[in-house]
């Protein structure tokens, strides 16, 4: 039985492989129903076909087909022999074909260009003359009709949209309208969709999920996010730039309606993750320089959230260098240098940077202009979450002489609002900026769109056009509690500083170090009986000594009351002992002091 019965299950095999050898290589048929996506497999480097029925409704025009792959490129034809003029290739290909009358079905043609099996998603839409034909005005590509996206990566942080014009769909046996013509153009409205596939996932049956919720005109609707509408016009042009991210799986889709029916169609969706899976620049997993970026971040901002108001003095290091670094870096890419040159470079000018403003501050003790630096800092963290909203994509913003106006005077007011108040300014501001940093290194691990906050801003400032850029990112439930953080961060790191700094008397009065070398200014009058100094004994240590200054000079300078009067001049001297204590020490005459409001006037005119 079962030597006889091998031939009869291997006779059919044969005949349909001679069938598959003699037809063209066409090896599957695979019958698609309208309007139903369908997952088929093609074998490799093999030709099949697609076929759908049913066309023959009333009002039928035009049916479109979309195929979609991952990674191996698709050919997609209405002829056998994949005629020029009539195949579309890539990943993600499209066709429209218009129907004639009479019409019950079509034949596509399709193949993969892979040495193995290959997924694809198809589906088949029929449209009516009432509706747009998507790429019906195509000037530029081969085909006649192209309803294909073309994506341009240019930059790391940009892809380009760009797509065909469409046309107005008339009923059969009636030609299209001219694409020349100010009523095809006017009556059309062009809207790009995208939808963000999950972080971090670049499976397949992610990308077939995904896709599936961008075929139809009711699903941009539904799943996508629109960030850009445009209209046929004589300045306008059909492409958008869309900020992307490398490894972040999005698909792009095109919506098209009519005003005069309100009717809408679809171009072919197209998928973009941004990086190249054959060149194995898709990974997407954490770094060690990145671990060690986001321990430093770790350690910097928990300091700066809790101790930042009581490390004065290590607070000014941290917002020189953040400062310095950030200006050198921006500073050097509008001068077209390689990224890690402004980096290298930055972060050594952010060094010495932070060490000079910490000798400001330690030589002039002047607290307005410290936590105004600390004040920009903050503010910028500030404008750049202002602009990653949807306010940022206004195109009011897409002039760089506005965006650049705004962007500034947001960053300012912060510090301008609170520079009378210096001590509310240091501690928000330590806040602010330490709870970013805090947040950002765990979303550095976790691949969360914080960091696409500043870098977005970084962009900006670095990139002539880049404030054409309609700003799009994933914002998923890991995201909302990250952002959510960052106020409850920043509010608890200032409860926790006003609290522990609640007995501080604040910052004291500028100059208060160059005071002691002022006091020997020449333009200063020596009092007369002194003996040249306003110290009476020249025997005495510095230590020792008398120092006048801003929180003694009203009670020693002026005799307000007998117990304020200096004690008379006592000119015994204990030869036997090295050291005096104060009731022995030599006290000058009350006529020797000069008037405090004298003394202060010379003071502030010197300074």
């Amino acid at each position: 039985m079962f030597k006889l019965a091998v031939p009869v299950v291997r006779l059919p095999l044969l005949v349909w492989c001679l069938f598959c050898f003699a037809s063209f290589g066409e090896c599957a048929r695979y019958d698609i129903p309208v309007e139903k996506s369908q997952t088929i497999i093609l074998p490799a480097n093999e030709t099949s076909s697609i076929a759908t029925r049913g066309l023959a409704i009333q009002g039928a025009r035009f049916v479109v087909i979309q195929a979609h792959s991952q990674r191996k490129v698709l050919s997609l034809s209405s002829t056998k022999n994949f005629e020029k003029d009539y195949t579309k290739s890539g990943t993600n290909a499209g066709l429209v074909t218009l129907l004639s009358v009479g019409q019950d079905d079509e034949v596509w043609y399709i193949k993969a260009n892979s040495t193995g099996n290959t997924t694809v998603l198809v589906i088949v839409q029929l449209y009516t003359s009432e509706d747009p034909i998507p790429g019906g005005c195509n000037q530029i590509f081969n085909l006649e009709l192209d309803p294909s996206i073309v994506l341009k990566n240019d930059k790391r942080y940009r892809t380009t949209v760009m797509f065909q014009w469409a046309n107005l769909a008339r009923p059969q046996g009636v030609p299209l309208p001219d694409c020349e013509d100010n009523l095809v153009g006017s009556n059309l409205v062009y809207d790009v969709y995208v939808y963000f596939m999950q972080q971090k996932d670049l499976e397949e049956d992610e990308f077939i999920r995904s896709v599936q919720r961008m075929l139809r005109p009711e699903d941009l609707v539904e799943h996508g996010t629109k960030i850009y509408s445009e209209t046929d016009s004589p300045t306008s042009k059909s492409q958008v730039s869309v900020s992307s991210r490398k490894g972040q799986g999005v698909v792009y889709g095109v919506l098209v309606t009519r005003k005069d029916t309100g009717h809408s169609a679809t171009y072919t969706s197209f998928v973009s993750y941004n990086c190249d899976f054959d060149g194995d620049t898709c990974s997407i997993d954490t770094s060690p320089l990145q671990i060690v970026g986001a321990i430093f971040f770790a350690i910097i901002g928990l300091f700066l959230l809790l101790l930042g108001h009581r490390y004065f003095k290590a607070t000014q290091v941290v917002f020189g260098f953040i400062f310095c670094c950030l200006l050198t870096y921006i500073l050097m890419s509008l001068a077209q240098t390689h990224d890690w040159v402004c980096l290298l470079v930055a972060v050594l000018l952010g060094a010495i940077g932070g060490g000079l403003w910490f000798a400001l501050w330690h030589r002039f003790n002047f607290p307005t202009a410290q936590v105004f630096l600390m004040g920009l800092c903050s503010g910028y963290a500030v404008a750049a979450i202002i602009f990653f909203t949807p306010f940022g994509n206004v195109s009011w913003w897409s002039v760089t002489v506005n965006y650049a106006l705004c962007f500034v005077c947001a960053a300012l007011l912060f510090s301008v609002l609170l520079m009378a108040f210096p001590k509310l300014s240091s501690i928000t501001s330590c806040s602010i900026v330490g709870a970013t940093l805090v947040l950002w290194s765990v979303s550095i691990p976790l691949w969360a769109s914080l960091e696409m906050i500043f870098l977005n801003a970084i962009y900006h400032q670095t990139e002539k056009s880049y404030c054409k850029v309609k700003v799009a990112y994933p914002i998923n439930v890991l995201d909302i509690i990250i952002y959510a953080l960052w106020p409850a961060l920043t509010i608890l790191g200032m409860g926790f500083q006003f609290f522990r700094e609640r007995n501080s008397s604040g910052f004291s009065k500028p100059f208060e170090p160059m005071r002691a070398h002022v006091l020997h200014h020449p333009e200063l009058a020596q009092p007369s009986g002194s003996r040249g100094n306003l110290y009476t004994d020249d025997e005495e240590d510095e230590e020792e000594r008398y120092n006048v200054s801003d929180t003694h000079s009203n009670s020693l300078m002026v005799g307000a009351s007998e117990t304020s009067r200096l004690v008379p001049p006592n000119n015994s001297r204990n030869g036997s002992q090295s050291y005096r204590s104060f009731q022995s020490r030599q006290q000058p005459p009350a006529a020797s002091y000069v008037n405090a409001k004298e003394l202060n006037d010379k003071l502030n005119k010197i300074i």
